[in-house]
């Protein structure tokens, strides 16, 4: 997993339409519209544990966990 305290950046080489964060345990905490090919989601409210973060562009379906830490 990827670690983080505060801000996690996504950057696609086409642009991402929307980014959702899950729990670890599948529950949906923020769905983000972007449309842009280089964003910062603000994680700094999140208490520290594993997330599933899920980037959605034209072509595309990522899936990738991220570790926030205080």
């Amino acid at each position: 997993p990827n670690p983080t305290n505060d801000f996690l950046t996504i950057q696609a080489n086409e642009p991402v339409h929307t980014v959702e964060l899950f729990t670890n345990t599948g529950i949906l905490i923020f769905k983000l519209k972007m449309n842009t090919r280089l964003g910062n989601v603000d994680l700094r409210s999140l208490s520290e544990g594993l997330y599933l973060v899920k980037v959605q562009t034209i072509n595309s379906n990522k899936s990738f966990k991220v570790m926030k830490i205080n």
